[in-house]
């Protein structure tokens, strides 16, 4: 490993970039689960914890929303190693 004391950024060779990340949480649509109820069906996204998922965003969408916004997104899906 790297047993420098300090770390020093050149900082005529480096670009920086705003960004920021933000949590996603599934909303079921509402009357779904009475309209299931009144077929008779069993739905089995009702009583269950949400899906979450995480989204980065760059440059001009950064503070674009506030918590409870309704979002559709559309981007690329970036595989991250979760270290044990």
């Amino acid at each position: 490993g790297c047993r420098a004391k300090a770390l020093l950024a050149n900082r005529r060779q480096s670009s920086t970039r705003d960004w920021q990340k933000l949590r996603l949480q599934e909303v079921p649509e509402p009357g779904a689960a009475d309209a299931l109820a009144a077929l008779g069906a069993a739905d089995d996204s009702y009583g269950r914890v949400p899906r979450t998922a995480e989204v980065e965003l760059t440059d001009d969408l950064i503070d674009c929303c506030v918590p409870g916004d309704h979002l559709e997104v559309v981007g690329i899906v970036k595989s991250m190693e979760v270290p044990n």
